[in-house]
């Protein structure tokens, strides 16, 4: 939402099932959209965190989501 654009244009949801599947049975990673170009320096750090257990999703103010390091430090 921060960078004006729709999620679509990010990631599709076949795509993130395809990439959160590969992580659930340790495959590599599928090639899809998302995990390439400005898509992955958009937003792969973010994924590859989140599946391996770095970082949670909580809602933050204003009903936010956002990223918390599982060690309690906030990444907004």
């Amino acid at each position: 939402m921060e960078a004006g654009l729709a999620y679509e244009l990010i990631a599709s949801r076949s795509e993130l099932e395809q990439i959160i599947a590969a992580a659930r049975h340790s495959e590599p990673e599928p090639d899809v959209r998302t995990l390439n170009g400005w898509r992955r320096g958009f937003v792969g750090s973010d994924l590859e965190d989140l599946l391996s257990g770095r970082t949670a999703v909580a809602v933050g103010g204003r009903t936010r989501l956002v990223l918390h390091e599982v060690d309690g430090i906030s990444r907004d």
